[in-house]
């Protein structure tokens, strides 16, 4: 790496750092996984320039990069185990799945969108990241054959998608983010004694992802 690289990649590693500790963020565990891997190598073109942005970042049509402050939250308020095994909704380009695996025993990947699907993989297999396996799916066609014990969507909902829904029935949570009335909320999601309970946690400025602005109903 040159010495020009090396400058900037510190840089941008030190903005990121201070953009979690202004938020709150003290889990060290979370701090050096989500400063492990630069941004900028996941983003194309000039939005790698932006990469330190303590906003979100679009990347494709409804299609976000979560800023660092918000996905720190979220991993804080997943409090993952080393054990876990992660089914991560929503890959995108990548850099979520490359985080979180640095928290846990593996992540298990979908994303849809096949040019998002083949870029984050691309990455994932420059940056040689054993524990991320990656999924051409949607979350409707999602198999079931995996063994997982924890759901995180990388991105914000209006409504619960029914089909995660069904996945906390496997005795699995969910950490996510809902948007009611223009606002988005860090969440944590599971069924107890056939009820939904949600525990809420930090505001955050996440758009809704893809086509996840509506949801039907689930009943147990």
């Amino acid at each position: 790496m040159s010495v020009v690289l090396e400058k900037e990649e510190k840089y941008n590693s030190d903005i990121i750092i201070n953009q979690l500790l202004m938020n709150n963020i003290r889990d060290e565990k979370v701090i050096n996984a989500v400063v492990n891997y630069n941004r900028g190598i996941f983003l194309k073109g000039g939005l790698s320039q932006i990469a330190g942005s303590d906003g979100c970042i679009a990347y494709a049509k409804n299609r976000f990069l979560l800023d660092a402050s918000t996905l720190g939250n979220m991993m804080e308020m997943a409090n993952f185990k080393s054990s876990d095994i992660v089914l991560l909704i929503g890959a995108g380009i990548g850099y979520g799945s490359a985080v979180i695996s640095k928290m846990v025993n593996r992540v298990i990947a979908i994303e849809e969108d096949a040019d998002l699907f083949n870029q984050a993989q691309a990455t994932i297999k420059k940056l040689r990241i054993p524990n991320v396996e990656l999924y051409e799916s949607s979350v409707k066609n999602l198999n079931l054959v995996h063994q997982f014990n924890r759901v995180f969507f990388e991105g914000a909902f209006a409504e619960i998608p029914n089909e995660i829904l069904q996945l906390l029935n496997y005795k699995v949570d969910l950490t996510g983010i809902l948007r009611e009335n223009n606002l988005s909320q860090i969440i944590n999601a599971k069924v107890i004694d056939n009820k939904l309970v949600l525990k809420y946690g930090r505001h955050t400025a996440a758009p809704i992802s893809g086509n996840f602005s509506a949801a039907e109903k689930f009943s147990f």
